[in-house]
């Protein structure tokens, strides 16, 4: 588990899923880097500023998928995808040539991305005990960060633990961390 602090994010901690919900078709975007990842990297994704799970590479064969060593199903495009410096993004508003932190056990990196794709998918919401929340799609090759290992999202029941990144207490305003109320749920 990554010990390292980031800026604006608090200390990693484990949480219980307590709720997952099917929420039909969705937008789902995946982010293909322009360097291969592995299969300890991911990305940060989150529904609300609370904070985020770990959505890893795809960097690990499934049955129905082949390695895609450069790619992360970053799922819902309304979610938070955590930048450089701190910043959040939209996934609708990420574009070839920003920059996205990846983390692994050993650290964070930036890696460029060379593509964005968008596509009609099935979508489920997860909730952790924590607060934090995120949309991902249902597929095979969808993993997140589970405590001790990748967990695959179509083997995850509630009460199962993943591995959560809480941020600060802020709002969000374009991406920026704000001080005023701002409730998202």
């Amino acid at each position: 588990m990554e010990k390292k602090k980031e800026e604006g994010l608090q200390t990693v901690q484990p949480s219980e899923i307590v709720r997952l919900s099917k929420l039909g078709e969705g937008i789902r975007v995946e982010l293909d880097f322009i360097d291969a990842l592995s299969e300890e990297e991911g990305i940060l994704i989150g529904n609300t500023c609370l904070g985020f799970v770990k959505a890893m590479s795809e960097n690990r064969q499934v049955e129905t998928y082949p390695r895609r060593v450069f790619r992360v199903n970053a799922g819902a495009l309304h979610q938070y995808v955590y930048t450089v410096g701190g910043a959040v993004k939209y996934l609708a508003e990420v574009e070839p040539g920003d920059l996205i932190s990846v983390f692994s056990e050993s650290g964070v990196r930036s890696v460029c991305v060379g593509r964005v794709k968008k596509e009609q998918r099935p979508l489920w919401r997860l909730e952790l005990e924590n607060g934090i929340s995120a949309t991902v799609q249902e597929a095979d090759s969808v993993y997140l960060a589970g405590e001790e290992e990748a967990a695959a999202f179509v083997g995850l029941k509630e009460g199962d633990v993943l591995v959560s990144y809480p941020q600060e207490p802020c709002g969000r305003h374009k991406g920026e961390a704000v001080e005023e109320f701002i409730e998202e749920l």
